[in-house]
């Protein structure tokens, strides 16, 4: 890879190979200047500017981040496991957002993934994973209680509601229910 330096003395870019080391003058024949550092590499020579926004961003990374750290112990804690257990809930790559509207979250390529992104290919109109669109859901909606267990999922929150009233003492509803509840001709399923 070409690199280019420029002399601080009399401006002129000239070629540079790291592998030759730091050039101790400058090669420009009429100027000459000593351009050589004798301070380390690891000190850092130029502060690092950060503007209000970039600061915002990377603090936010930074909680992100260190918020996944704590759901990791209390995880690990809640199952009575080792934390090293839990490492997989710890956030370590978030992608930087450039652009309003981009997603921080690296996207999940794996098998599933790779053969959901198979099945659109042959057909454009297959159902796949959550893109249905509503068709697919009232389709779904209306499944859910037929079959074989009608409405298991509203009777295992019935059962629950009424297994936490009693160990509480009072009733688990909320004190505000859903909008959904509050519609005419609304019909609780069990």
């Amino acid at each position: 890879m070409a690199y280019s330096l420029r002399c601080p003395a009399c401006r002129v870019k000239f070629a540079w190979d790291p592998t030759e080391g730091y050039p101790e003058y400058c090669p420009n024949v009429s100027c000459e200047t000593r351009i050589a550092h004798d301070v380390d590499d690891n000190v850092i020579h130029m502060p690092a500017l950060r503007s209000a926004s970039t600061r915002a961003n990377d603090d936010l990374y930074r909680q992100m981040e260190a918020a996944s750290e704590k759901r990791v112990d209390q995880a690990a804690h809640m199952a009575g496991v080792h934390p090293s257990e839990m490492s997989d809930l710890k956030i370590t790559n978030l992608l930087e957002t450039r652009h309003e509207g981009a997603v921080a979250a690296v996207p999940v390529v794996n098998e599933v993934t790779r053969s959901m992104d198979a099945i659109r290919a042959a057909n454009p109109n297959a159902q796949v994973g959550f893109g249905a669109g509503p068709e697919a859901g009232l389709y779904f909606s209306s499944q859910a209680h037929a079959g074989s267990s009608p409405n298991a999922g509203a009777r295992t929150q019935s059962v629950v509601r009424e297994m936490h009233g009693q160990r509480v003492g009072h009733d688990a509803l909320s004190d505000r229910p859903a909008l959904e509840t509050q519609q005419p001709g609304y019909r609780r399923r069990v």
